[in-house]
């Protein structure tokens, strides 16, 4: 079975079947309904995939390793050229150690940079979300059943909520959730040791 794929300007996907033929389209997880999930709907010769949310568009899908083609690790210089800034360290050396960049398009994205490297992406609101398509106001039993027994809890610091861990492979990389009364508040992906930092750079 052939198809071609038409893309639109609202960042929509149509496939074009060359016979009305059933389409099987798989994905590696389960898929969320928020903004920023692949949603599949059509008949016959038509099908649509819609790509919801910004991030769908820019490539602004946090992985554990990074986004795009800013990966964690890279140098302030590196992060620079990959998303086209003119980020610079803080002028008191006393905060040049660890200190956070908004990047221009995603300001409620920042970005921990520890010892002249990209440590951390930190996400605070709704748009931007992780490969498997969980986001900030997802509910906390979204993302268990998304990931799984991969994904660790325990109880948060300061309020009744909770961390949500899920460790690469490796054991590297990872991704934390951090919930209250059953929605992700905010969530931060990196190094494991970054994403052990309950108050950031503090």
């Amino acid at each position: 079975m052939a198809a071609a794929w038409d893309v639109s300007s609202t960042g929509n996907f149509r496939a074009r079947l060359s016979k009305p033929k059933s389409l099987t389209l798989r994905w590696p997880s389960p898929v969320s309904s928020s903004p920023g999930a692949w949603n599949f709907f059509g008949s016959g010769q038509h099908i649509i995939l819609s790509i919801g949310g910004s991030f769908a568009s820019d490539g602004w899908i946090v992985r554990q390793d990074g986004f795009g083609s800013a990966k964690i690790g890279i140098s302030l210089s590196q992060l620079n050229a990959a998303l086209h800034e003119k980020f610079e360290k803080p002028q008191n050396k006393e905060d040049q150690g660890c200190f956070y960049v908004n990047p221009t398009k995603h300001p409620d994205v920042s970005l921990m940079i520890e010892n002249g490297h990209l440590v951390r992406i930190d996400v605070d609101k709704a748009g931007v979300a992780t490969a498997e398509g969980v986001q900030v106001g997802d509910s906390e039993e979204h993302a268990k059943q998304v990931y799984g027994s991969r994904l660790k809890i325990a109880p948060h610091q300061y309020t009744d909520g909770h961390y949500l861990t899920v460790r690469s492979q490796s054991g590297g990389n990872g991704i934390r959730f951090e919930t209250d009364n059953g929605k992700i508040e905010t969530f931060y992906a990196g190094t494991y040791e970054a994403i052990q930092y309950v108050e950031g750079c503090q």
